[in-house]
């Protein structure tokens, strides 16, 4: 009788180890999927993000030359994101965003149609000096898009005004 109890320990004494090892196991495995999801968005590119640093770039461009009333073209490398496009629409235009019936907006979209920074897929500034609507002009994947900002006098009231194409 007390051999098979042994026996029974034994086997219990064996197998409640490898239960706590495997438990422990798959806590470690869940516990780096969740930092796994956690991170990943940090290590991958946001286009939202993209397009608002491009935008940013264009932006601070033309309020510098508008400051300092340079006339100056301002060629400008926008090298992401990819396969996005950078627009410029006037004041009433038929444009969605709701900024844009208002003022002048220069906007980076995932396409002409979406364009909603809710959604992620586009950001709009509101620009009053944009003296045309421009684009599409296409982000190339390779970073080798380039456009060329150029400015002009207004007659009228002196103000600086300026228009965007695509420099090739």
């Amino acid at each position: 009788m007390k051999k098979e109890n042994q026996r029974k320990n034994k086997k219990g004494d064996f197998l409640m180890p490898k239960v706590l090892e495997i438990i422990l196991a798959v806590l470690w495995i869940v516990l780096l999927i969740v930092l796994g999801v956690k991170l990943l968005p940090l290590i991958l590119p946001n286009p939202l993000n993209e397009a608002k640093s491009s935008l940013d770039l264009i932006y601070s461009s033309i309020n510098n030359n508008i400051a300092q009333n340079k006339i100056e073209e301002t060629i400008l490398e926008i090298p992401n994101p990819a396969n996005w496009i950078i627009m410029g629409y006037n004041k009433n235009s038929n444009f969605l965003i709701s900024q844009c019936k208002t003022s002048s907006c220069i906007c980076v979209c995932k396409t002409q149609i979406e364009c909603d920074q809710s959604k992620n897929t586009g950001i709009c500034y509101a620009i009053d000096e944009l003296s045309s609507p421009f684009g599409p002009i296409v982000i190339k994947k390779d970073g080798t898009t380039f456009i060329k900002i150029s400015f002009n006098k207004n007659i009228e009231n002196d103000n600086l005004n300026f228009f965007i194409e695509e420099k090739k």
